[in-house]
């Protein structure tokens, strides 16, 4: 697959100027992409909000990436000793951020990197334009 990098920001752990670098880089793209803006930007917040709950550390950095038919967002930070895992109490204040992703997301996961860090990343799938095609030649 290939990929072309958009961007990456890294942040102070705050979540509303990272949303709106995105959002930014997504709206100035082509019509498919912007498309999914508004999940792009909930979900980011959603993995972002998460990294800076559980996370160590003053920043988090956060990329993103254009496949041929996806956008891809990854949030990376220093990790604290949790994974991210699913918490099924309906009655928790907290929680509800991976199930909005596993909802959304084409499909998303999380590895270790080295030195303690963690990334959490998804995928927004897209549905390029049709290409047109050329018009029939018509002959005498």
């Amino acid at each position: 697959m290939s990929w072309i990098p958009m961007g990456a920001h890294t942040v102070p752990a705050c979540v509303r100027p990272t949303r709106r670098w995105l959002v930014k880089l997504l709206e100035s793209g082509p019509s498919h992409v912007r498309e999914v803006t508004d999940d792009a930007a909930l979900l980011l917040s959603e993995t972002l909000t998460n990294a800076i709950r559980y996370g160590i550390g003053p920043s988090v950095t956060c990329s993103m990436a254009l496949c041929p038919s996806a956008v891809h967002v990854e949030v990376t930070n220093r990790a604290g000793s949790d994974l991210p895992h699913v918490v099924r109490d309906a009655d928790a204040e907290h929680g509800r951020g991976l199930p909005i992703l596993a909802a959304l997301a084409q499909t998303w996961g999380y590895r270790r990197l080295l030195q303690d860090h963690l990334s959490v990343w998804f995928l927004l799938e897209t549905k390029p334009p049709a290409r047109q095609r050329p018009p029939a030649v018509r002959r005498s």
